[in-house]
């Protein structure tokens, strides 16, 4: 027997709620996906900086280490420290403090490749990891920033506060073949620069 109007309404209205649900269903699961995505890289970065947190760091330079000792080329870590933070807090308000600290998070990203990847270590504390660059490279990188900072500190009308970055800077394997031996050993280069009178580099020539 032949399927009747009624029937054919039935079976029409069955296939386009199917399709409905289906359509539904992939709609969600995308949206799902793009929540999902934004959650995850929410974790990962600095919201003020948009830079990777601290808590991705210690991974990435073991994973770095790993891939040296295949290939054989050596990669270059920059510590970096806001010199005057405090001073900009204390005299102009944390919300300066906060606009020095996302330019200064812009400036990393400008002076630095691709491959290279940027992180907050703590409150004015920064971490860039070089892979495959040598020392003379490093120092390249690093007076990027520490001119790019400078030239937009001249720009922010700080009332006679000029921020300034200090500047840690070591190599694998020649300052640590660990991440706890290459962390402590930047740290050590950039307080050295710190003592030095701030605004530099230090680690190149490495310190002793």
């Amino acid at each position: 027997a032949g399927i009747g109007g009624p029937q054919l309404i039935m079976l029409g209205s069955q296939v386009g709620a199917t399709w409905l649900l289906t359509a539904l269903a992939t709609v969600y699961a995308a949206q799902e996906r793009r929540v999902r995505a934004t959650f995850l890289e929410l974790s990962l970065t600095d919201p003020l900086t948009g830079l990777f947190n601290r808590s991705q760091i210690f991974a990435t330079l073991d994973q770095e280490i790993r891939r040296t000792r295949r290939s054989e080329r050596g990669f270059c870590v920059l510590m970096i420290d806001l010199d005057g933070l405090k001073a900009v807090n204390d005299t102009l308000g944390h919300h300066r403090g906060d606009e020095v600290l996302r330019h200064l998070g812009a400036v990393i990203r400008r002076s630095i490749r691709t491959v290279d990847t940027a992180y907050r270590f703590g409150g004015d504390e920064f971490v860039v990891l070089l892979p495959e660059t040598d020392i003379v490279g490093a120092f390249v990188v690093a007076e990027k920033i520490r001119s790019g900072l400078e030239e937009v500190g001249l720009t922010l009308g700080l009332e006679g506060i000029e921020p300034s970055v200090s500047i840690g800077l070591v190599s694998h394997p020649e300052d640590g073949g660990t991440v706890e031996e290459l962390m402590i050993a930047a740290d050590r280069a950039m307080y050295q620069a710190k003592s030095l009178g701030k605004n530099q580099i230090s680690g190149y020539p490495r310190p002793r």
